[in-house]
């Protein structure tokens, strides 16, 4: 990134919790009492811009609402009408989304299909919820991306309890591509015998048997690029998504 930002010819800004940063958040703060809140302040060289909350949760949501600020600075808006903004912003649909809860078990959704969001994704779940049984159900997308990076995928599970993978969901271009869930699988568990499982059932098996299994001690969350949000939008009685 800094060999980017060397040859770019615009106005390069950084953001970040290091100290040396244009835009520097300091006093991170993180509450889960009811709904999760984080705040922090932002130091601009010698000013401190104040605090700034989020409803959004993980640190990575942190830089990512300081980016929005210091863009939305330089390009002179008014930081109140940017504080209140992000103080609002309840988040996307299938960003570290919430459904509701199924026999007490916590049921998340969320996009992540690269290791690096599945890594960050996990961990927020793990710091937020350190005494529960964090239950990831992971749709590999593309069989190019799997096999490329079934190294870095086999080590992004490490705050999760249990792994289950679906068949991996191709894309237009490729049905097929010399690698399966099942060798990502066998990759997980080389770190964590067992840990990781494959799923060839149908979504709606899935669905039963997880039924039978989930308790108030668990945390579901669903993650990928493919259909894979079937599953927790089932077990919440959740309709389709549009």
């Amino acid at each position: 990134m800094n060999a980017v930002a060397n040859q770019a010819t615009c106005k390069v800004v950084s953001y970040g919790f290091v100290a040396g940063a244009d835009y520097q958040i300091t006093s991170w703060q993180a509450s889960l009492d009811g709904e999760y809140r984080q705040n922090f302040e932002l130091i601009k060289g010698e000013e401190n811009l104040g605090r700034f909350e989020l409803l959004l949760a993980g640190r990575h949501n942190a830089l990512n609402a300081t980016a929005v600020v210091a863009l939305h600075l330089e390009l002179d808006f008014e930081i109140g009408s940017i504080r209140q903004a992000l103080k609002e912003f309840e988040g996307t649909e299938r960003r570290f989304e919430f459904l509701g809860e199924r026999f007490g078990a916590l049921i998340y959704d969320d996009y992540a299909h690269h290791p690096e969001e599945v890594r960050t994704t996990l961990r927020t779940f793990r710091e937020l919820y350190p005494t529960r049984t964090i239950h990831a159900i992971f749709h590999p997308h593309t069989f190019t991306r799997t096999r490329a990076l079934l190294p870095e995928f086999a080590q992004s599970f490490d705050d999760t309890d249990k792994v289950t993978l679906l068949p991996i969901y191709g894309s237009a271009r490729e049905v097929q591509g010399g690698v399966s869930s099942e060798d990502l699988a066998t990759a997980i568990n080389r770190f964590i015998p067992n840990k990781a499982d494959v799923c060839l059932d149908s979504i709606p098996v899935l669905v039963e048997q997880l039924e039978k299994e989930i308790g108030r001690n668990d945390l579901i969350v669903t993650l990928g690029a493919g259909n894979v949000w079937e599953i927790s939008h089932a077990l919440t009685k959740k309709p389709t998504i549009k």
